[in-house]
């Protein structure tokens, strides 16, 4: 029943998203254009599920279809990016398995001399393993998962300079109970007010004050966090540009087990810091956060990520990658002691080359190296996982399709 209810409201927003779009096009000039586009890749690991243990390799095959849609007037914008993903694994009797995922993000937006709303829908189902361990550096079980979420924005525009920003997001999560997976659903509300300053074209400062709380209904946790941050984003030489934001958040979280409560409260400090450089035929980024991030574990995380992203045209056709990503996980409140997952780090790194055969085939080889290491207290899971896993990718873009009117 509740999973229903939720389905409906974010298909409600979708409608409500369709009904402005179709009534500002009998006001304004219209453009809609469409770009399809299908995706073959397939893929060796030697380590899909980062395990410890003793493990066989894997072969997948993944078949992906899209389409980009764009719907644009002079105050009303719509965009969509449907994606559908079949994938199989063989090679392992444990790990054969097939998915069906897809990925549905709409967002959409509209805007008077003064006011200006956003609205943004998502609804995605993809493999629970593969999807938190980008997020949080937690690996999971190799099953599905359904994250639906829905918000919205208002900026409202005080002076030529001055703005003050609002928003909420909503974010409901679903694991797959078809076996055993010691996984739990959870949803979050989170709500954000402040103020932000246009000093120049190049400086702007903001302050944000948020709210947020996370329930898992079935694991007897819940998480509130209250705080805010202030920030400033420059742009240097017309190449660079740098983001700091910083500040703090008092989380209290109630955890019951066996008809006994447990409380904790703690001030976490978050931050996220980058920096961007951009060539002629190049651009790099360097970035750093601490942010608070629920598990389907069924904990709320400290989540420290250090990020490195290289991209560099070597022809016309060519363009060669480098992505690096490092984690590390501390657990926050009271559901740490039932989970016993403790100081989890996790990084990748993973090298790529894009060769443009034609103006709409695209050839992508690139190569990924994960590593995690787990301490668990009482447990057998302790030690370094590593693997390796090596992917092809054909994909073909069809030419855009617009029409305006």
């Amino acid at each position: 029943m509740r999973e229903s209810f939720r389905r409906k409201r974010l298909y409600g927003i979708a409608s409500i998203l369709m009904a402005l779009l179709l009534s500002s096009s009998g006001l304004f000039a219209a453009e809609w254009s469409v770009v399809p586009a299908y995706q073959t890749r397939g893929q060796f690991n030697d380590n899909i599920t980062l395990t410890t243990r003793p493990h066989n390799s894997v072969w997948a095959v993944w078949l992906n279809p899209s389409v980009q849609m764009q719907y644009a007037t002079e105050i009303l914008s719509f965009q969509a990016h449907p994606e559908f993903e079949y994938v199989q694994y063989f090679g392992n009797s444990q790990n054969d398995k097939t998915f069906a995922n897809f990925f549905l993000p709409f967002k959409g937006s509209y805007h008077t001399e003064v006011d200006r709303f956003g609205f943004n829908v998502v609804i995605n189902r993809d493999i629970a393993l593969l999807g938190e361990l980008q997020e949080t550096g937690i690996v999971t079980n190799f099953i599905q998962r359904q994250t639906n979420t829905a918000g919205g924005n208002w900026e409202r525009v005080l002076t030529e300079r001055l703005f003050l920003d609002t928003g909420y997001q909503f974010r409901y999560v679903n694991y797959d109970k078809g076996e055993e997976s010691g996984l739990f659903d959870f949803q979050t509300h989170t709500g954000s007010f402040g103020p932000r300053y246009e000093f120049t074209e190049e400086t702007q400062f903001h302050g944000t004050a948020y709210y947020t709380n996370t329930h898992f209904e079935d694991f007897g946790f819940r998480s509130q966090s209250l705080g805010g941050e202030v920030g400033i984003t420059q742009r240097i030489f017309e190449t660079y540009t740098v983001t700091l934001n910083g500040g703090g958040r008092n989380v209290w979280t109630t955890s019951t087990s066996n008809g006994i409560q447990s409380k904790n409260t703690k001030i976490v400090w978050l931050v996220n810091a980058s920096l961007v450089k951009e060539w002629e035929r190049s651009n790099a980024s360097v970035a750093y956060s601490r942010t608070l991030n629920p598990s389907g574990r069924g904990v709320l995380l400290a989540t420290d990520r250090v990020s490195v992203d290289v991209d560099h045209e070597l022809t016309e056709r060519i363009t060669a990658s480098l992505k690096g990503t490092w984690t590390m996980n501390d657990t926050v409140g009271s559901s740490s002691e039932r989970n016993r997952i403790q100081n989890t780090r996790f990084w990748q790194i993973a090298p790529a080359v894009s060769w443009r055969l034609r103006e709409d085939w695209l050839l992508r080889f690139s190569y990924t190296y994960r590593q995690r290491n787990r301490n668990v207290q009482g447990g057998d899971s302790s030690g370094t996982a590593k693997s390796n896993s090596v992917d092809l990718s054909l994909t073909y873009t069809w030419p855009k399709w617009s029409l305006s009117r």
